[in-house]
């Protein structure tokens, strides 16, 4: 093992220099071989961002691959992994970390996967809970693009999915309505609470409907766009014309649409800040300009608009009047003999 994890920090490190062909092949011999969870395992402890990012790498393909590590090692990749993405500070190797947490998960069926994660990084200061968010983030991301070997594996996954699905919800919410300011890091947790609302949207399955559309999720979410800094910026853009500012902008609301349109065509007419945002997309589709000359962001809406019009449509959002019953109407004319009315 020694010798093979040598050879992999060797290949690593030659990434960086003229011989990066010849080590990218060394590395993929290295991570494809039944070391290759072994050499992560280690590599993720490293100091050096590289190796901890290849690390991840080589436990994610081999954990995604069969027949995998052995099921004996499974909890030493799991504490191996939270163990670094509870100190880990460069984000693309939590990313590439998180990747392989994920694949750990599918593999494993835990029963609370989620809450293990969050057993391991709590949410004590804002800085570990953007990691969380992150890694809820990218274990959706995964999951909505994850398949998987048997149907029955899949309604594992997916049941066990749903038992955290209250907890995660809860914690983005406390997070949107938070209104401590006094630390500039809570508008970064904001953002990464708001990455996690749109990515579980796209799992619409895993997140059972009396919680995405019933619940307070987009009573919290819809607020923090269409009031305070957001709105201030989105008014600002208008104004100003200011296109990349605008693209930002309108693709949050736009996602936010394409995620929740059953809830925001519920509350159109009770909710002010619904209405705000349909008005905030409606700005968006008429921005000033020629699209696709000097401006990129009137067609950005799309999708926003089709997802809309089909939940207006749908008889589970807004039912249907009761049929009426069929009453022929009555003709009234005159007997051309008698002059009579007669009716038909």
């Amino acid at each position: 093992m020694g010798s093979e994890y040598a050879q992999f920090e060797a290949a690593v490190n030659a990434m960086q220099t003229a011989n990066a062909a010849s080590a990218q092949i060394e590395l993929n011999r290295l991570i494809s071989s039944e070391a290759g969870w072994r050499i992560g395992v280690e590599a993720v402890a490293s100091r050096n961002d590289n190796m901890r990012f290849f690390g991840a790498l080589s436990l994610h393909l081999s954990l995604a691959r069969e027949p995998g590590p052995p099921s004996a090692n499974l909890s030493e990749i799991l504490y191996a992994l939270l163990q670094a993405l509870s100190i880990e500070k460069i984000p693309f190797v939590a990313t590439k970390m998180g990747v392989a947490l994920s694949a750990l998960m599918f593999r494993t069926c835990p029963q609370h996967p989620l809450q293990t994660i969050a057993n391991a990084i709590p949410p004590q200061s804002l800085a570990s809970t953007a990691t969380l968010l992150s890694l809820f983030s990218i274990f959706a991301q995964e999951l909505a693009s994850r398949t998987f070997a048997t149907q029955s594996q899949r309604i594992s996954v997916f049941e066990n999915v749903r038992n955290d699905v209250p907890a995660i919800l809860n914690l983005i919410a406390s997070v949107l309505e938070s209104v401590d300011y006094s630390n500039p890091d809570i508008f970064k947790v904001k953002v990464e609470a708001l990455k996690c609302v749109l990515a579980w949207g796209v799992v619409e399955k895993a997140i059972p409907v009396e919680f995405m559309h019933e619940r307070t999720i987009c009573d919290a979410l819809i607020p923090v766009l269409t009031d305070g800094i957001v709105a201030g910026e989105f008014r600002r853009c208008i104004e100003e014309e200011d296109v990349e500012t605008g693209h930002a902008i309108c693709s949050l609301l736009s996602q936010v649409g394409e995620s929740f349109p059953k809830y925001i065509v519920k509350n159109l007419g009770t909710s002010v800040h619904v209405l705000r945002l349909i008005e905030m997309v409606l700005r968006f589709t008429a921005f000033p300009g020629y699209y696709g000359i000097d401006e990129d962001i009137s067609h950005l809406p799309d999708e926003f608009w089709y997802e809309i019009e089909e939940s207006l449509t749908d008889d589970t959002v807004v039912p249907a009047l009761p049929s009426q019953a069929y009453s022929p109407r009555l003709e009234l004319s005159t007997d051309p003999v008698t002059h009579e009315p007669v009716l038909h």
